[in-house]
């Protein structure tokens, strides 16, 4: 299935495309236990200050995931678009992946309809 799939038209995409770059702030309430909502600028100096922790194996991992403002769209906002971010450092090495999803609401929750990852070049 291509992601163009699951939009009605040129002007559904161009909604969703706009809506994903509105800044958006998502609430303690929406998330499961165990999960902390850390403000960007944080994530990035914690991640400068720990460097040379990673480097010289004081620190053994460090992990932290980022995603858009989800953009609800379709008949009665069925499906839902994020961008997603993963970065993570284990014993100096840095990795990470991105990708866009589309999920589809069911009787049952949301289901993935398509993931794609994103390579940079």
């Amino acid at each position: 299935m291509s992601v163009l799939d699951v939009f009605s038209g040129g002007d559904e995409f161009q909604k969703v495309l706009q809506e994903s770059f509105e800044k958006y702030t998502f609430q303690k309430s929406y998330l499961s236990s165990g999960i902390q909502l850390l403000d960007r600028k944080y994530i990035h100096q914690a991640l400068l200050s720990q460097t040379d922790s990673l480097k010289e194996d004081k620190l053994r991992f460090l992990e932290f995931y980022e995603i858009s403002k989800p953009v609800f769209f379709g008949e009665a906002d069925r499906f839902c678009f994020l961008y997603r971010s993963y970065v993570s450092y284990h014993w100096g090495i840095g990795s990470g992946s991105n990708a866009i999803s589309i999920y589809k609401r069911t009787d049952q929750g949301w289901n993935e309809v398509v993931t794609f990852g994103l390579i940079m070049y």
